[in-house]
């Protein structure tokens, strides 16, 4: 994703009404600046400019992704606590399809 597509991403990501975002709070039990992080999430983007994650190199090259112990991960400890993740759930699930076809 290109600097200003991650820039908009995440501005768009800290906008979104409370309900509709993850509950990374509630995974870990604790409150989170909410403000805060959004704010450090911008600057963040901002300074890593145009860089590929781990996982799109590792589909570029037909290996598998470490997709369980990530996103896999918050799907598993979402439904411990009763907190949906369709977000990551449905990533996990496109990204174990993309591998089948290694």
């Amino acid at each position: 994703m290109a600097q200003s597509d991650m820039t908009r991403w995440v501005a768009r990501r800290c906008l979104q009404p409370r309900e509709k975002r993850w509950r990374l709070d509630a995974l870990a039990g604790v409150a989170l600046p909410e403000a805060e992080i959004c704010e450090k999430l911008v600057v963040f983007s901002k300074k890593m400019g145009d860089v590929t994650s781990s996982t799109e190199q590792d589909v570029a090259r037909k290996k598998h992704t470490e997709v369980d112990s990530l996103n896999g991960y918050v799907v598993s400890r979402g439904a411990e606590v009763g907190v949906p993740t369709p977000l990551n759930h449905m990533l996990t699930a496109l990204l174990k399809l993309i591998e089948a076809k290694f």
